[in-house]
């Protein structure tokens, strides 16, 4: 991983707690860093600073396979080691600014995907509930 952030700097970013996140709807909770290659993006939302994981938002190929989850350490050295297809390493986005995760247009519009295809499921089983 190109510019992998340090256990320091991951403290100085004063990311809420995990479970304090958690209870959040999507709108209102914040993101502190960004880390991306072609394939992949990873924002980052809280943190526990005594088992060192991570609770963010990762985003596989802009929309599919979005979700809100926490990284355990296991998934953090994965996720440090992980390359795309075409063996580019994830970089952490230096210029990324703190903010709602509503305002990041990839989450965003990951959030309205998912929901679009919740309400298409919901949809069909409400269908196939009236044959």
């Amino acid at each position: 991983m190109w510019n992998e952030p340090t256990l320091e700097e991951l403290e100085a970013l004063q990311m809420p707690r995990i479970e304090i996140v958690t209870r959040k709807a999507y709108q209102h909770r914040k993101v502190y860093m960004h880390f991306f290659n072609e394939e992949y993006d990873f924002f980052t939302g809280g943190y526990d600073s005594e088992s060192h994981e991570l609770f963010g938002y990762s985003i596989r190929n802009n929309s599919q396979g979005a979700e809100w989850g926490v990284w355990r350490r296991a998934h953090l050295d994965k996720l440090v080691s992980m390359k795309s297809s075409t063996e580019a390493e994830l970089t952490r986005n230096l210029n990324f600014q703190p903010c709602r995760a509503n305002d990041v247009e990839k989450i965003r519009l990951s959030e309205e995907y998912q929901e679009n295809l919740r309400k298409e499921w919901e949809e069909y089983n409400s269908q196939c509930d009236k044959q």
